[in-house]
């Protein structure tokens, strides 16, 4: 529930009680690493394992604070002695996979994943994991064909459909990509349209401020075919906006549903137009830009971040 000091006295005062007890030596291990006073969940971990030296997810919350603090080697051998002693846990075979992928040991990552995604052949977090295995491994056709075949048995993980979505735009499957894409996790509550001919279109707003101009870039082809296009602009980009013509309407305020015909998640854009291309960046005709030019080129050459 995030109240950490709350549970770091709770789990202190189970442990003042029964200083010997390896449960209450667990939690406050994990009370103190949630905290993230992780040298203090060392120490707690480790007098647990003093007192049930095979205790298996003890090693493996010690595995986890280690990798926290860095110390990669220590959580592997913590790691690697929990899946001694449960041999069968698809958690620990993940997390030791995972280190191993953030190593760059691919090929030692994937007979893990494997093992584990028997355990486990729903859990979205085991299959994405493996197909970054997989795409370092054997490149991206694999990975693609493996996400391909997750999505087919699962056809609601937006997770996995997510995932497809930018190895496929990678790749320079649009078509493909964007109809993924429209699964994504992070879209706003709004309908499919599959004609935005003649109508009233406002495009929601959604993810940062780069992804909007990204998106912005389709913008002037939807205006080609709906009668009016407005966007919810966050206050923060429409200094930049202003003036530029690439919709009918800015606002920062909240329109009236009958406003318009239909509102338009801005990420849905590109499948929407059936564009698979990418058009060119909109040129910026603000008065921000020319200050932000002469910055620059006071600074010197570029390139810059």
């Amino acid at each position: 529930a995030g109240r950490g000091a709350e549970a770091i006295e709770c789990a202190l005062r189970a442990h003042q009680l029964d200083r010997r007890n390896h449960h209450y030596l667990n939690t406050l291990g994990i009370a103190y690493g949630e905290a993230q006073q992780l040298d203090e969940a060392v120490r707690c971990f480790k007098r647990a394992l003093k007192e049930r030296p095979n205790r298996a997810d003890t090693h493996y919350n010690l595995g986890k604070s280690y990798l926290k603090l860095g110390e990669l080697a220590e959580g592997e051998r913590c790691f690697l002695r929990a899946r001694q002693l449960d041999p069968e846990s698809a958690q620990v075979a993940n997390s030791l996979a995972a280190l191993y992928s953030h190593q760059g040991r691919y090929r030692d990552a994937l007979p893990l994943l494997a093992q584990a995604r028997t355990r486990a052949p729903d859990n979205e977090i085991l299959a994405i994991n493996s197909v970054i295995a997989a795409h370092a491994v054997s490149g991206p056709d694999a990975a693609i064909q493996e996400l391909v075949e997750f999505v087919r048995h699962r056809p609601e993980s937006r997770a996995a459909r997510e995932e497809l979505a930018m190895r496929l735009l990678a790749e320079g499957r649009f078509a493909e990509g964007w109809r993924e894409y429209a699964w994504r996790r992070t879209r706003p509550s709004a309908g499919r349209v599959s004609d935005l001919r003649g109508r009233r279109v406002l495009l929601l707003q959604e993810q940062g401020l780069g992804d909007h101009l990204f998106f912005l870039r389709f913008a002037p082809s939807l205006r080609e075919r709906a009668t009016c296009v407005a966007f919810e602009c966050p206050a923060k980009l429409a200094p930049l906006l202003e003036g530029n013509g690439i919709v009918d309407v800015l606002g920062a305020t909240p329109y009236a549903p009958g406003d318009f015909d239909v509102a338009l998640p801005l990420g849905d854009l590109p499948e929407a137009l059936e564009s698979w291309t990418t058009p060119p960046a909109f040129p910026i005709a603000s008065r921000r830009g020319l200050e932000w030019r002469e910055r620059l080129a006071a600074l010197g050459p570029g390139p810059y971040l």
